[in-house]
């Protein structure tokens, strides 16, 4: 039996279609994780503390029944940079090194490529603190 005319159009309409709902597909999808990455920053009016932005951001546990507060990101302590330099791996190192008036926003970075520049002490995450008296522009 010799496959007709109309079987080759409706298997050519299907492979175009399906490569056009493939890539209208992927499109939504990295706008969501545009706005994921968006929401991941967190600023805040009034704050007494550091541990003050901290509560808020989504995937960062804050034990404050000890002093100083235990930060833990997936398990384990994130790694905390204040305007792109490194503190330490401590809550202690970042809330000794900056007024909490001069934050600005407090960024969580959890994924592999935004991490890699930090090497292994950002294996669990970055808590990336930014300044007021530091560029928009810097990331």
């Amino acid at each position: 039996m010799k496959p007709s005319k109309s079987s080759h159009l409706f298997t050519l309409l299907l492979i175009f279609l399906s490569s056009c709902a493939t890539q209208s597909v992927n499109e939504p999808a990295d706008r969501k994780q545009e706005k994921a990455d968006l929401q991941q920053t967190i600023e805040v009016q009034s704050p007494q503390s550091l541990a003050d932005f901290l509560v808020r951001l989504p995937g960062v546990y804050l034990d404050e029944r000890t002093f100083p507060p235990t930060v833990l990101v997936r398990g384990g302590p994130p790694l905390f940079v204040i305007d792109g330099v490194p503190i330490g791996n401590t809550y202690a190192s970042a809330a000794n090194i900056l007024s909490v008036h001069d934050i600005r926003s407090v960024e969580l970075l959890i994924s592999p490529t935004e991490t890699m520049i930090y090497g292994r002490r950002a294996a669990h995450g970055v808590i990336l603190i930014r300044t007021h008296g530091t560029a928009t522009s810097e990331r």
